[in-house]
């Protein structure tokens, strides 16, 4: 028998394993050769912000952990991310519409599948339902815009520090709002923000 897949889809908190997979344009295992090593052509993103963006980064490349991160280093992340399949279905993606149907809904990724996900956008790759992030990408790059690639790049620059042989990272947890759910309107006319904790790292130990 096969590796169980590392997900798990749910209609209801009684009721798992009914799913649905919608497949890539161009298996992601292929499109993994065709990663630039300089990050030259980014078929999901506009030209000119292409060229933009590597100006950018030439000029102040993003550091980790006291290291400049270059464009091949991501380059070769993508290629490695494409090619290593996280979540064990090969040309084809569990597929959940948010927009459909009723109920909230919830969803778990791991680092690792994000940065899947994000290399195939750039790359181009989507699949025939269509997808928000390549909706969004399309429209600021050919806009002009360069900041929402150069978000998803400088994502996929710090995974590419973080995540070491193979590893799946930290889960990343995201929910729709329930039905007809405007109750939050109603608290924004009371509600106040008040001062964050924030927490420095000292060793092994934190402190707020």
């Amino acid at each position: 028998a096969g590796a169980a897949v590392p997900w798990l889809m749910c209609s209801s908190v009684e009721t798992c394993g009914d799913f649905q997979t919608q497949s890539w344009h161009t298996d992601p295992a292929e499109l993994s050769s065709s990663v630039h090593a300089e990050l030259e052509e980014l078929p999901g993103v506009a030209r000119g912000v292409v060229d933009t963006l590597r100006r950018r980064w030439a000029a102040a490349p993003p550091t980790f952990q006291g290291e400049e991160v270059t464009l091949r280093m991501v380059s070769d992340f993508m290629r490695q991310v494409l090619s290593r399949d996280p979540f064990r279905t090969g040309a084809t993606m569990p597929f959940i519409d948010f927009r459909a149907g009723g109920g909230q809904k919830v969803l778990a990724l791991s680092q690792l599948q994000v940065a899947f996900i994000a290399a195939n956008v750039l790359m181009g790759n989507s699949i025939p339902a269509g997808d928000g992030l390549s909706a969004a990408l399309r429209h600021c790059s050919d806009e002009g815009h360069s900041d929402s690639t150069m978000s998803l790049l400088s994502m996929l620059a710090v995974l590419s520090r973080e995540l070491k042989e193979g590893a799946h990272g930290n889960m990343i947890i995201a929910a729709t709002p329930a039905v007809d759910e405007n109750g939050w309107m109603d608290r924004l006319k009371g509600a106040t923000l008040t001062a964050p904790t924030i927490c420095k790292e000292i060793g092994a130990g934190s402190s707020p």
